[in-house]
């Protein structure tokens, strides 16, 4: 495996790819935690299915925060129009990186983001959201309607839903689905009703987690090569 640090539109992330040529790759857009060894492994898990993925770091040169209080207060650096910047990753991928295909992975934040890139962004593959942080009301920092955008999203889109979600509203996660499936593009929803939000990281423990980190993951990368490789 190859990695590399990359920094466009002033965001900086760090691609990594197996030996070989690689014909996709994956934006790999994290939660408040940034790169935290569990967005980590999970890129690792993605280079390892043949995927160059390219990993968003949150806070370049920081700390990476301890608490949820800590990491909500870094986070609100970033407002919605970053979406422009991330956009602009894509193109550099597609274009001086090389690779034939990009879609994205987002877990928490990434997963609300990568729902707006999808809507923004036309020459994306795939969009696979990990349980989206959607808040109503919005934060003061995001000024788009993460749900109602995602009508827009012409590729492929997967979103997998926990059932004990504290950040996102059953109703808000119906609408999200119903808008999705009015689409012509393909979805696909994952529902683990046991599943606490966040439930890929280890500080989510217990079986219903842990069916659904095991349960969900497989579904998620067979998404990602359909879409992305056939």
């Amino acid at each position: 495996m190859k990695s590399e640090d990359i920094a466009v539109a002033g965001l900086r992330g760090r691609l990594m790819r197996p030996d070989g040529a690689v014909r996709a790759g994956v934006l790999v857009l994290p939660s408040i935690f940034s790169l935290n060894r569990s967005t980590v492994e999970r890129a690792e898990m993605l280079v390892a299915e043949g995927f160059a993925a390219w990993l968003w770091d949150l806070y370049p040169g920081e700390a990476l925060p301890a608490k949820p209080p800590e990491a909500l207060g870094m986070v609100k650096r970033y407002t919605d129009s970053v979406i422009d910047g991330l956009g602009q990753v894509v193109d550099h991928l597609l274009g001086p990186v090389g690779l034939g295909a990009v879609g994205t992975i987002g877990f928490c934040l990434g997963g609300r983001y990568n729902l707006l890139l999808g809507a923004d962004n036309k020459r994306l593959g795939a969009v696979v959201s990990y349980y989206p942080s959607i808040e109503d009301p919005r934060l003061a920092q995001q000024t788009r309607d993460a749900v109602a955008e995602a009508a827009a999203i012409a590729c492929p889109v997967q979103v997998v839903t926990a059932g004990h979600d504290h950040v996102t509203a059953p109703a808000t996660r119906l609408r999200l689905q119903e808008i999705l499936q009015a689409r012509g593009a393909p979805t696909v929803m994952q529902s683990w009703p046991e599943a606490d939000h966040s439930f890929l990281e280890p500080a989510r423990p217990g079986p219903a987690n842990q069916r659904a980190a095991l349960g969900s993951w497989p579904q998620a990368m067979a998404f990602l090569r359909a879409a992305l490789v056939g």
